[in-house]
This record gives structure tokens, C-alpha cells and sequence, in this order.
């Protein structure tokens, strides 16, 4: 009997840790609101500045991000597009939206692919572009939320 009662205990403590870690695992799986997430999307190098502002809005998932790659590849989101169908594909992005643009320019592509993007943003009738930019500023634990360079396209 003795046995019997050694063996049920430690069954139940056997299932009480069970329900412990899968109760931790729950926990650290839920998501908090308050901590940013990591948003898909095409890697550059990035140029770095000195009097960026941060935009954290730029890492909202609704944020429409271009990327122009050092090859001069571009990107809206995920999807890679020429310079040729690039208006309509920002207009569809942005919809009835108002909303920024974020550009995302490798700092080694050239400032053709960088002026060649930002008149096909014209021609889209986008008045509002952040230009995403390096942080110069010793990076802290954690994600660091971007900064840029907001400017207003004028079209006459």
C-alpha cells in the first residue's frame, strides 16, 4: 500500500509540472500589445544619420514599405516590381489610405535608382515619404524602433 500511495504521488507531481510548464509556455506565447514585432521584409543597408526622427509606424504590419536594394531591385512589401509599373503598385498599396510612404534605399545603390523611385512616387500623387535611415547611436537591448528622414513630395 505504501507503494501504491509513493507511486500516486509522484504521478500528481508529475502532472502538477506538466500543467506548470505548459501554463510558462502559454504565458511567454501570448502577445503583449506594448511589444513590437518584427515586420517581413527585404534587407538593406541601411545609410546612416545623425538627425532622423523616429517612426515607429513604420513597423505597424499595415505600413507600406519600399525597398530599393543595391542592385537597384525594387520592392513594394514583399513583391518585387520595375520602375515602369511602380505608381499603379503604390497606389494599389495605399489605396484610399492616407498614408506615408516608408522607403527603405540600400546606402550603396545609386542616387539614380533613389530619383528614379521617388518620380515614379510623384506620378502616384504621394505627397507623404519617409526616407528609413540607420540609427547613429549605440544600439540598446531589445528592437530598436526605425527613424527616417520625413519629407513631402510637391507636385506642380
Amino acid at each position: 500500500m505504501n507503494s501504491k500511495i509513493s507511486h500516486l504521488a509522484f504521478v500528481i507531481t508529475l502532472i502538477l509540472c506538466l500543467v506548470a510548464a505548459i501554463a510558462v509556455v502559454a504565458q511567454s506565447a501570448a502577445v503583449d500589445p506594448a511589444t513590437p514585432q518584427l515586420r517581413p521584409g527585404i534587407s538593406v543597408k541601411l545609410p546612416v544619420t545623425q538627425n532622423s526622427v523616429a517612426v515607429p509606424d513604420a513597423d505597424n504590419l499595415d505600413a507600406v514599405v519600399l525597398a530599393i536594394t543595391r542592385d537597384g531591385s525594387v520592392y513594394v512589401g514583399l513583391d518585387r516590381t520595375d520602375f515602369a509599373s511602380l505608381p499603379a503598385k503604390v497606389n494599389r498599396s495605399l489605396s484610399s489610405r492616407e498614408k506615408v510612404l516608408y522607403i527603405k534605399a540600400d546606402a550603396r545603390t545609386s542616387y539614380e535608382n533613389l530619383i528614379k523611385v521617388l518620380d515614379a512616387v510623384r506620378k502616384a500623387n504621394v505627397k507623404d515619404v519617409t526616407l528609413l535611415t540607420q540609427q547613429d547611436e549605440t544600439r540598446s537591448a531589445g528592437i530598436v524602433p526605425p527613424k527616417g528622414l520625413e519629407l513631402q513630395v510637391v507636385s506642380r
